[in-house]
């Protein structure tokens, strides 16, 4: 979701007034928070039922648990148990030893703690700066530029959403080759991601320019905003594109663990972009929509030039890396491996964006008031979603690193240690959000009855935003398993086949009101995680480490000297048992 986008929609529901507004829906009272809590409860208790069915009827040969297998005569094969990697199975007191071992905060706790935290609050930054960009266009400019600035960011970030799958490469496969200490892949993978991201970038600016102006008229807007935000595509593509390779560049930086440097990098840029807009704006009277972006857009190249590769060169964070970043172009095979993480990744995002559309219809069928407190509402669960965002790159690096090291254990334990992290954090916002009850709905919105829509949402919200966060936590970890593809396909599955269903019956069909959507918002992300999580529960670690591991090695064999790839390919890596005695010391 946009945040740019939903601000006008924001503004508009300030100026709207439902004083009189006679709801024509079913409130539902309890009952749906009360289905909620069951179905919850149940999910946490009928876990462990799936990851034994699961693993009866879904571990492959080799344990990956992407595939059916199905057996003569319901028998396992003995290779079951080799290929089982969950917890241990010696009683009571080993399930609790590994139960305090996954929430002790020990170095694997605070590496990820170090890696979500900064990207927790540079993420709020983001959402703050785009808000108060947008209130000084509508304050100084006008509201047809604040509009036009806004459905353009809203359009053309149908296909940026969709692009920067390239970009999200950067912390699963670049953390891989990281921990494999193949540095040259590491800035290869990087390389090749901002390549592809650039190139195919570039069309979308000729294709929104095209079809702007049309795609504003037929939503009903004035000639002016439609001209003004023609002249705007050009102009933030480009800027867009450049954020997009900023956001690259630090994910590289993340990966390489200069992590703090690369988000006080990001915040820094975000605080720019609102001093000079601020600047302009209001000290120089500018008007021109086209002259703040590409202001915006000159700041993009300078964070990139110097504040991404000047000064981490200078530091000498680069030197190992510098083949594949700046030598010469990458293999085929790196580029395939790009591809591969890429498009899981891209179509995940884009049909993420069209579930949110698809409830937003619904909610707008419903009546105007409950269509401008969904999209009020959009705001608050922006906010959660940028946690789950800072929570789910954290765990994707540690995961990827730690497996691509050919550290199994590690690996296991950094997932399961996140999607706790997850838990907690989704348990404290939402205890937060419940405490602000009584505030929120009026600093989001003067009027009476959409406050009461937005109060009434507050219990199956705070619900939701645990099964949300630990869902996608879950399907993080499964994609720094370089299993982008399995974890994308259930959470669309769940998506596209009990979310948008459920919503469109209780809303067309019953005329419940804005509760039924939510309520199925958390069914879906209860499934989905229920699913993610038996998927990580029965992951064998060793194998995929040893896969990636290996891939790594072909890779880099491949690059060094084709002529040795048959020798250097039959001998298997070892794995890393005692791992976490090795971090303990490189910690200290």
């Amino acid at each position: 979701m946009n945040l740019l986008a939903k601000f006008t929609d924001i503004v508009d529901v300030a100026d709207e007034v439902y004083d009189n507004y006679v709801a024509t829906t079913m409130h539902p009272g309890n009952a749906l928070f009360v289905i909620a809590l069951c179905i919850s409860i149940g999910g946490i208790v009928g876990l462990p039922l799936m990851v034994k069915l699961g693993r009866y009827f879904f571990v492959t040969d080799d344990g990956s648990g992407s595939a059916p297998l199905i057996t003569s005569g319901g028998k396992r094969p003995s290779s079951r148990q080799q290929a089982d990697d969950s917890p241990p199975r010696g009683g009571m007191r080993s399930h609790i030893g590994y139960l305090w071992k996954v929430i002790k905060f020990d170095v694997e706790m605070r590496r990820i703690l170090r890696l979500a935290i900064p990207l927790i609050c540079s993420a709020n930054i983001l959402h703050a700066a785009n808000l108060v960009i947008l209130a000084i266009i509508s304050n100084y400019i006008g509201t047809d530029a604040m509009i036009a600035f806004s459905m353009v960011t809203l359009i053309t970030g149908v296909s940026s959403s969709f692009l920067m799958g390239w970009i999200e490469t950067i912390d699963s496969i670049g953390s891989m080759a990281f921990g494999a200490e193949n540095y040259d892949l590491t800035g290869q993978y990087a390389r090749a991601s901002s390549v592809c991201y650039i190139l195919c970038t570039i069309p979308t600016g000729f294709f929104w320019y095209t079809i702007m102006d049309k795609i504003m008229l037929l939503m009903g807007f004035e000639d002016s905003v439609a001209n003004m935000a023609r002249d705007l595509v050009f102009v933030y593509v480009a800027y867009d594109a450049l954020d997009g390779l900023n956001s690259g560049a630090q994910k590289f930086l993340a990966v390489i663990e200069r992590e703090t440097y690369s988000n006080v990098v990001y915040c820094l840029e975000q605080v720019a972009d609102v001093a000079l807009v601020a600047l302009f704006v209001i000290k120089f009277d500018a008007t021109s929509l086209k002259v703040l972006v590409v202001v915006m857009l000159i700041s993009r190249v300078v964070f990139f030039l110097i504040g991404n590769i000047l000064i981490p060169h200078k530091l000498g964070w680069l030197e190992d890396f510098s083949t594949g970043l700046f030598g010469r172009g990458p293999r085929w095979s790196v580029v395939k491996d790009v591809l591969d993480a890429a498009l899981p990744l891209a179509f995940g995002q884009l049909l993420e964006e069209a579930e949110w559309e698809i409830l937003t219809m619904f909610a707008a069928i419903l009546g105007p008031a409950e269509a401008a407190t969904w999209a009020t509402m959009s705001f608050i669960w922006d906010s959660f979603e940028s946690t789950t965002g800072a929570i789910g790159d954290a765990s994707e690096m540690r995961v990827a690193y730690h497996l691509g090291k050919c550290r199994p254990e590690m690996a296991k334990l950094a997932g399961y240690k996140s999607m706790f992290v997850a838990f907690v954090m989704g348990l404290f916002g939402s205890a937060i959000f419940l405490s602000l009850d009584r505030v929120l709905p009026s600093l989001l919105t003067k009027d009476a009855t959409i406050q009461q829509m937005l109060l009434d949402l507050f219990p199956l919200i705070a619900m939701s935003n645990v099964s949300m966060t630990v869902g996608m936590v879950a399907w993080t970890v499964v994609g720094g398993q370089g299993r982008y593809d399995l974890a994308t396909k259930l959470a669309i599955a769940c998506s596209f086949l009990v979310t948008c269903p459920v919503a469109g019956v209780l809303t067309v069909w019953m005329r419940i009101n804005l509760q039924s959507l939510v309520f199925a918002m958390h069914l879906g992300y209860i499934l989905a995680g229920m699913l993610l999580c038996t998927c990580v529960q029965l992951s064998n670690w060793e194998a995929l480490s040893i896969k990636i591991q290996e891939q790594m090695k072909d890779d880099h064999d491949h690059d060094s000297d084709e002529s040795s790839t048959s020798s250097s390919t039959s001998s298997r890596p070892k794995v890393e048992h005692n791992a976490e005695e090795e971090e303990n010391k490189k910690d200290r």
